[in-house]
């Protein structure tokens, strides 16, 4: 980008790739809070099971 915005060596960056930008990763979904707490509570029930070290 120096050489386009700042040099003015090239009219346009040849590396920029339309939507890179944003993350669209629907095979890696964010949970929400709700669903974090509930995941915190079943590993501690977990941890208090027979399986516990």
């Amino acid at each position: 980008m120096t050489a386009v915005v700042e040099d003015k060596t090239i009219s346009r960056n040849p590396c920029r790739i339309k939507g890179a930008g944003n993350e669209h990763t629907p095979e890696r979904p964010v949970l929400n809070v709700t669903q974090v707490f509930e995941l915190a509570d079943r590993m501690a029930d977990r941890r208090s099971g027979p399986w516990s070290c």
